[in-house]
């Protein structure tokens, strides 16, 4: 441990942000399947939808759904199309019409912003979409506009996209997005690339909602006859975030059953998984830091046992605590974090 490892990492403070922006979690993550002995998580989403399967994740606030998804559906010949489930409008995802009004109009507007692109900006982006190498500041903003979606650059596949969605038509029906979606579908499949639909913000449903009963009716429109749409008229694969407290609900089981197929987000319990995060965020330092450079074991340790009392915000929250005991540490000229820091930044966070 050095104050220079210290400085360095201060230096990087992006490399630990606890809430790194959506283009940026994927490359961000230590793979569950790397840190729990015998988990395939990752692999078995990628699989799951390859078959065109559906997925439910099922995880705490905070718990790293997004991150997960983000990096199963970030390999070859899988379109990940990215959806912003909570709108402006909070009752629009609760129908099935809302609902294919956000897929078209996303779909349509990103495939436009890909089909925009020069050759230049493609090769450029393309050669960035490796999930283990940062985003240049110069493609994020052109990401962004894809959704993160760069299997779009690929061959005619935008085109195709934008050609099947007339941005100029009128669909006066439920029936006519929910063909207008299907062949969007298609002409992706016919890409050879299987399109997966990802609502990884469904945390949110209940959070946006004004009172219970909204929230009521927000969950029973999305995983009821929303669900239902996308398992019996969408040929996709789908992965969607379940918050681990719907499973509290009388209706959950019957909203699930025979659509999706759960899977669990992994506990971590060891100082050593802790460890191994710290130490992916630290390569994105200049250069590279490792957490044994910037905390004792015993320290690890004390931060390991506040990720155990399972507050909101699980892994985000204790990365949060760790970022901010590095501004601690850096601001009281130390060499290293130590328990003080952490204490103080678990204060901080209200712990």
């Amino acid at each position: 441990m050095s104050r220079e490892a210290l400085i360095t990492a201060g230096e990087s403070m992006g490399a630990f942000d606890p809430t790194p922006m959506p283009d940026s979690l994927a490359m961000c993550l230590r793979p569950y399947e790397q840190l729990v002995p015998g988990c395939n998580l990752e692999s078995d989403i990628r699989q799951a939808v390859a078959r065109y399967e559906r997925v439910g994740l099922v995880g705490g606030i905070g718990s790293g759904k997004s991150g997960v998804s983000r990096y199963a559906l970030g390999g070859p010949g899988l379109g990940m199309i990215a959806l912003n489930v909570v709108t402006e409008d909070r009752e629009k995802i609760a129908t099935v019409r809302g609902f294919l009004e956000i897929l078209v109009a996303q779909l349509l507007s990103r495939a436009t912003a890909a089909s925009r692109l020069s050759g230049e900006a493609r090769e450029r982006l393309l050669a960035s979409s490796a999930p283990t190498e940062p985003l240049p500041r110069t493609e994020i903003r052109s990401s962004a506009e894809l959704g993160g979606a760069l299997w779009l650059l690929n061959g005619g596949v935008a085109r195709e996209v934008t050609r099947t969605l007339d941005g100029s038509a009128a669909y006066r029906s439920t029936q006519d997005l929910q063909q207008a979606a299907r062949e969007a579908l298609e002409a992706i499949s016919a890409s050879e690339v299987v399109p997966v639909l990802l609502a990884d913000d469904t945390d949110r449903l209940l959070a946006v909602a004004g009172d219970d009963g909204q929230g009521d009716t927000l969950f029973r429109g999305f995983f009821g006859e929303v669900l239902r749409e996308i398992a019996e008229q969408l040929e996709c694969g789908l992965v969607i975030a379940i918050h681990d407290r719907y499973r509290d609900r009388e209706d959950y089981a019957g909203f699930t059953a025979g659509r999706i197929t759960t899977k669990e987000i992994p506990r971590l319990t060891q100082p050593g998984q802790l460890a191994q995060i710290i130490d992916r965020r630290g390569e994105f330092a200049d250069p590279p830091v490792r957490c044994g450079e910037l905390l004792t074991e015993t320290v690890l340790h004390r931060l390991t046992a506040i990720h155990m009392s399972e507050r909101v915000g699980g892994l985000r929250a204790t990365l949060g605590v760790f970022h901010q005991a590095l501004g601690l540490a850096i601001s009281d000229a130390s060499e290293s974090i130590d328990e003080r820091h952490v204490t103080a930044a678990d204060t901080l966070a209200g712990g």
